[in-house]
């Protein structure tokens, strides 16, 4: 076979390769195959880079591809040519190796390396993290030198703490060598301490520790990816087309996603598609990790934030981590009293923090497990809000100050990151219960008659489709027979074609029927047509909008010319259509004497509850009982007139105005079901009623679906205004006022009609720089974009009417707010007395579960250690008020009597057994 000649372009891997230029090697070469001149070019540039020498590292390790262009012979021997007349690279390369960075870890004085190192890199695992017990264990490794790599491990158990530090007796020469070795050292460190015996407290943490994999923490994105494609059911038909799959993938991740960020949701979008081979072409690959990118911002937002950051010297916060985790650290103050930070990432929320204060064993303020609501941007900024919480708490502790000097004199961010541990997030054991099992087997048999074999993901996705349209009228036999029987699987992955396809498997049975003109129309002009709609359920969805006043002959003969039938159905259309035969005259019930309420001189009957006041016109719906209040006729003696509120005493019992909403529109459908507020979820902000932005959610969850499914928000553009300059003392500091804005659209689905809907160009904005004249300094909100965020998405869902109420002044009377809040404080105050009462019986009994082993304790130490136990346990009794405060210290004394009887107790029985 003649050879063929090809131009090898040769990227490195810059974040693996020593020589961190991101230099290429661009090489002619000649084979008979492509998959030959690969071999021949990978071993050309092991060859020619000095940095593999003595590594014991490969081609692939420190560089991407080969990527090969086929070239002519007179073009291949061009490049040869000049690399022939040209200086040798390989002198450069080395030049770039002697020069690379030297500024390598030093030993500190007790001869070992810190592991507290900026570059140390750590995989830990977390069994169990409370204030009684500590159970954690981690392996680290550090670049020291050039080849030269050391490690360690710690393990902590409750009170014993095995840390083998890194010194020059635990050194290798590569990276891979360093994770394995201290693996493998805390391996063999943990299999001594289980042959030589632990207590049965420490098995199954010691146990979990041998089966976690802390290899897991080690591995490049890069490598995540490469793993999980290896395990997708369609690899083998990609490595089958491309011999190369893997290479190709890998250097398409590393040229498109930034090094430093984590790909979890990448790894599970790739592991839900059918099939993977389109990732192979470049194009379509950076299309797919388009969505999962971060946002980037334009360069006049770019340079405007970096103008202001070299002011404070503090990087700008737009990283958001997608898995919610929990980070804690015990960081010193003195050698008695040390302070907790803990963090939480939420997402793109942001991140919540909590703290507290310990001397000794007994927390003195602060709760390190009772995260607040406020949220900060970023990772860094949610360790200094909560470590400016705990220094706030700390000068309240202690009025000297000391010691909140210290603390923040002390480098507490390095700290933090440096001891934190990570707490895993819990997984609930119990698997979701399939609520329609016949549906799904159909399902998995459907999809099995395809050419590819289904994946779980596409199996969940098409029940998930299929299953929300079922209601209680759904056959599912027939159901699950037309799923098997269908030609193509569309109807199994589109909402509209699976909600017909429910639909039609639906049992409609006719009870008594009030508008049969309606029905024989409707039978009439379906009769010959192929639709999937019955007239029965065309008739049932009809009869719903038809009322008394409706001329229902008129409506019958416009059906039956009807060109197009679908109006019978359709939901807006079927409305216009009965209402041009809908007469506006309402009917008007005869009201029974005995409902009527007494008027006296123009003012309704007294009462001991507060009603509401029905105006002129009224057609609403109460919210309380569901009657229909008011009348329209004026005369009517139950109608209050309008002026009698106006006249209302100012210490009369408070009305909670009322909005008539109309339940008879359907356009009013959406902003009906979400307009009232539950005032618990609001606070007074100022001058105005703030509504819980986590509240709102839900409501628009109750509606459309969770987030992302059937409603969400996409955002189009965000930037920086500046302001007026911020002047201090007459002299402007570099800083202007400025203001985050951001632009985004609200889509949501009907959850009747399944079409997507979107309301575009809503706006939110922050304050990002501002001079508080209560503090007398500079404020910068830290979260600004997830403020900007929750204010636009605030915005847009009130345009559908949720939490309408507010928005519309319901509760503008000061009065209103203030006695709810005042029966919320009740409720929280009676629940913190059950509370206090259950926690206080609970202490109790476990301080009793050791006082009555006084009498069988086998030595006094044991009475004495069961005695120290006792008055531990009481450390937890609730003391809110002088009666608890003197039966916790009853309760002490109690103990150390009971003490002091066993213990006389135990000593004539010693004495008398000595007798005889």
């Amino acid at each position: 076979m003649a050879d063929k000649f090809f131009i090898a372009t040769c990227e490195k891997k810059v974040s693996k390769h020593p020589v961190k230029d991101g230099a290429s090697f661009i090489l002619p070469i000649k084979a008979a195959t492509q998959q030959e001149a690969k071999n021949a070019i990978r071993e050309q540039v092991e060859q020619l880079d000095p940095s593999f020498e003595g590594s014991g590292k490969g081609y692939s390790d420190w560089f991407k591809g080969p990527l090969l262009e086929k070239v002519t012979e007179e073009q291949y021997n061009v490049e040869v040519l000049a690399i022939e007349t040209a200086e040798t690279s390989t002198d450069e390369l080395n030049e770039e190796q002697l020069n690379a960075p030297t500024n390598y870890p030093q030993l500190a004085d007790d001869g070992f390396y810190n592991s507290k190192d900026d570059d140390v890199i750590e995989s830990s695992f977390i069994y169990s993290s409370t204030d009684e017990l500590m159970q954690a264990a981690k392996v680290f490794i550090l670049n020291v030198g050039p080849h030269q790599w050391a490690f360690g491990f710690r393990y902590k158990n409750g009170d014993f703490d095995q840390h083998e530090k890194m010194n020059q007796d635990r050194l290798v020469d590569t990276k891979e060598d360093a994770i394995d070795s201290a693996i493998n050292r805390l391996e063999g460190f943990l299999d001594m301490r289980d042959e030589f015996g632990v207590e049965d407290q420490e098995r199954p943490f010691l146990a979990a520790v041998l089966e976690h994999d802390f290899y897991r923490a080690f591995l490049e994105p890069s490598e995540l990816l490469v793993e999980a494609i290896s395990k997708h059911p369609d690899i083998k038909n990609a490595l089958a087309e491309h011999a190369d799959f893997y290479e190709v993938v890998e250097s398409h991740f590393a040229s498109v996603w930034p090094l430093d960020e984590p790909a979890t949701l990448v790894i599970e979008h790739l592991m839900s598609m059918a099939e993977i081979c389109i990732i192979y072409d470049l194009e379509a690959f950076t299309a797919i990790m388009k969505g999962y990118r971060p946002m980037e911002l334009s360069e006049a937002t770019k340079q405007s934030m970096d103008r202001i950051e070299d002011v404070i010297d503090k990087p700008a916060a737009n990283d958001a981590s997608l898995q919610q985790q929990c980070w804690k650290a015990a960081l010193p103050v003195t050698d008695d009293f040390h302070v907790v930070l803990a963090i939480k990432d939420c997402g793109d929320e942001g991140w919540l923090t909590a703290f507290e204060g310990n001397l000794k064993q007994d927390r003195v303020f602060g709760d390190a497990d009772d995260f607040g609501d406020e949220f900060s941007a970023t990772r860094k900024e949610a360790i200094k809000f909560a470590a400016g919480q705990a220094t706030n708490a700390l000068y309240n502790y202690d009025t000297t100050l000391s010691l909140a000097k210290v603390f923040m004199k002390s480098p507490y961010i390095q700290n933090f990151e440096d001891n934190c541990m990570q707490l895993g997030v819990e997984e609930s054991e119990s698997q979701t219960e399939i609520e329609y099992p016949t549906i799904l087997e159909a399902i998995v048999e459907r999809l099995n008659k395809r050419v590819t074999t289904p994946n779980q993901p596409e199996i969940d996705n098409c029940y998930e489709i299929v299953s929300q349209f079922i209601t209680e009228d759904t056959n599912l036999e027939v159901l699950a027979n037309s799923i098997i029987e269908l030609k193509v699987c569309k109807s199994m992955f589109v909402e509209d074609d699976a909600q017909a396809l429910v639909e039609r498997c639906e049992n409609i049975e006719l009870g008594k029927v009030d508008y049969p003109v309606v029905l024989d129309a409707i039978r009439e002009r379906l009769e010959n047509e192929k639709h999937t709609v019955t007239p029965e359920r065309a008739y049932t969805q009809m009869s719903k909008i038809i009322t008394e006043t409706t001329d229902t002959a008129g409506l019958g003969e416009a059906i039956k010319a009807l060109k197009n039938p679908v109006i019978i159905w359709h939901s807006t259309e079927s409305v216009n259509l009965v209402m041009k035969f809908t007469s506006d005259k309402k009917a008007q019930p005869e009201q029974k004497q005995e409902d009527k309420k007494e008027v006296v001189n123009n003012e309704p009957e007294s009462t001991g509850e507060s009603k509401e006041v029905t105006t002129e016109d009224s057609t609403s719906k109460s919210d309380d009982d569901g009657s229909t209040s008011g009348s329209d006729d004026i005369g009517d003696d139950s109608v209050v007139p309008s002026d009698v509120v106006s006249k209302e005493a100012a210490n009369d019992p408070i009305s909670i105005p009322s909005i008539e909403l109309d339940e008879n529109n359907p356009n009013m459908r959406i902003w009906n079901a979400a307009f009232k507020t539950d005032l618990d979820y609001t606070k007074q902000n100022g001058d105005r009623l703030s509504i819980n932005s986590q509240y709102r959610q839900m409501k628009a969850t109750a509606i459309f679906g969770a987030r992302g499914k059937g409603w969400g928000v996409i955002v189009n553009r965000e930037w920086i205004e500046e302001g007026m300059p911020i002047f201090v003392n007459g002299a402007h500091i570099g800083v202007n006022e400025s203001i985050h804005n951001i632009e985004i659209d609200l889509w949501y689905i009907d959850p009747e009609t399944g079409e997507r809907h979107t309301i575009s160009s809503v706006y939110g904005e922050t304050e990002r720089w501002y001079w508080s004249y209560n503090y007398a300094r500079l404020i910068k909100n830290t979260d600004i974009r997830k403020k900007s965020l929750t204010d636009a998405t605030g915005k847009a869902l009130s345009m559908l009417g949720i939490c309408g109420d507010v928005y519309m002044g319901e509760y503008d009377d000061e009065r209103i707010f203030n006695r709810s809040q005042a029966t919320k404080a009740t409720t929280n105050e009676i629940k913190t007395m059950e509370f206090d009462a259950k926690t206080a019986q609970l202490v109790l009994d476990k301080a009793k579960s050791y006082t009555d082993k006084f009498k069988t304790a086998p030595s006094l130490a044991e009475i004495k250690r069961l005695q120290k136990l006792a008055e531990t346990s009481l450390a937890a009794f609730p003391t809110t008020d002088k009666e608890s405060t003197d039966k916790k210290a009853k309760a002490l004394s109690r103990i150390a009597e009971q003490a002091d009887e066993a213990i006389e107790q135990f000593n004539l029985d010693k004495a008398q057994a000595n007798d005889k």
